[in-house]
């Protein structure tokens, strides 16, 4: 399985990171993960396919 990743798919909210729900960084955590499992390749992109 291919995954595309861009590391501008990650934001930082600064300290508003620490108040807010959502993860800001689950894509880096997710890549990461998956990164050396068999099967699976990161190919990754130029730039983010939406910023």
């Amino acid at each position: 399985m291919i995954i595309y990743y861009h590391h501008k798919y990650n934001f930082n909210l600064g300290l508003l990171s620490h108040l807010h729900l959502f993860d800001g960084h689950k894509f880096q955590k997710v890549h990461d993960l998956i990164s050396g499992l068999q099967g699976i390749e990161i190919e990754p992109v130029d730039n983010p396919i939406s910023q």
